[in-house]
């Protein structure tokens, strides 16, 4: 049996049966070949997601496992005017991250959209709570002094207004705010204020129309 490629070819360019099982053969056998190669490819990539996933897993260390009086807590921070938007999404997400009673809980995904905040927030809110309990987490810590010290303390108050009250400069009927900020300066009260600063003081003690 032989086979024409067309009908106009010659008999030199005909392909004979033997030819055609030949390619076949070659054809099946790199099919084997690479679905082998497929196949392993394949079992790798298993492999390498269920070891994402392991690991996933053995990180995650946190959990949130809300006691009757957690939920008791997290209702009255949700229910007051007292609190902040932002502790009450930090009580939403104790919620939804909650494992009690062999509760799913919500995946990072979903607490995210439905409370609108960063992977950041979620993951900190749960390792407070893990590591801190129910008001670390809903609560920012309360500093015990300022992040930033005033740098207009009292004395320098005081320093500002007796400025004020003095007779102005020879030439001046009244202390400019910047006048009084260059002169507190000078007199070594303070390194540096601005005008605004001082009209601040002033306004403060309704002095500020001096």
């Amino acid at each position: 049996m032989e086979i024409e490629t067309d009908n106009t070819m010659n008999t030199k360019n005909r392909i004979s049966e033997t030819d055609v099982r030949a390619i076949l053969a070659e054809i099946e056998e790199d099919y084997i070949k690479f679905g082998d190669v497929f196949e392993r490819g394949r079992d790798k990539i298993s492999i390498r997601i269920e070891s994402r996933i392991n690991k996933m897993k053995m990180k995650q260390k946190w959990h949130v496992i809300l006691s009757k009086s957690d939920r008791k807590k997290i209702k009255m921070v949700l229910r007051s005017n007292k609190f902040s938007m932002e502790a009450k999404k930090r009580a939403q997400i104790l919620t939804d991250l909650d494992e009690a009673g062999g509760r799913k809980p919500d995946s990072l995904t979903e607490v995210m959209r439905k409370r609108g905040v960063s992977q950041n927030v979620v993951i900190y809110t749960r390792q407070r709570f893990a590591e801190l309990g129910i008001d670390a987490a809903i609560f920012r810590k309360k500093r015990a002094t300022p992040p930033v010290a005033p740098k207009v303390t009292g004395e320098v108050e005081a320093h500002i207004i007796a400025c004020a009250c003095s007779a102005p400069p020879t030439g001046f009927t009244r202390w400019s705010m910047q006048m009084i900020a260059d002169k507190i300066v000078l007199n070594g009260v303070i390194e540096s204020i601005s005008d605004e600063t001082v009209r601040l003081v002033l306004k403060k003690h309704n002095l500020g129309r001096i």
